[in-house]
């Protein structure tokens, strides 16, 4: 059984609302202290796009590995992708990025 939200989505949907929106958000450049390394312009890999919706799931790296069926330390260096590639600090500001972005229903990709 999949759970409604009161917004009328049910969680997979919601999920991949979110990460649709998401992808928006990679092409607008951001300003980082790296000399360019790190810019929203870069897209996402199709396994970096994975490991994203493990982290909306609020997975750990752990179980993130399991679910896509790779080693931890692979966890880790796609993670770091996504976060160097969006401009974000930490899983938390990527997952509260998705979410808000999905509510508010503004496209980022």
């Amino acid at each position: 059984m999949t759970a409604l939200r009161s917004d009328g989505l049910d969680d997979r949907a919601a999920r991949g609302a979110a990460l649709d929106i998401l992808g928006q958000l990679i092409a607008v450049p951001c300003d980082t202290d790296d000399g360019g390394a790190g810019t929203r312009g870069a897209s996402l890999s199709g396994r970096e796009r994975d490991g994203l919706e493990c982290l909306v799931d609020g997975s750990s790296n752990r179980e993130i590995g399991q679910q896509l069926y790779i080693a931890e330390s692979t966890v880790r260096f796609h993670v770091s992708h996504i976060l160097r590639k969006l401009g974000m600090r930490t899983r938390a500001e990527v997952i509260a990025l998705v979410l808000n972005q999905r509510r508010f229903d503004y496209p980022i990709y």
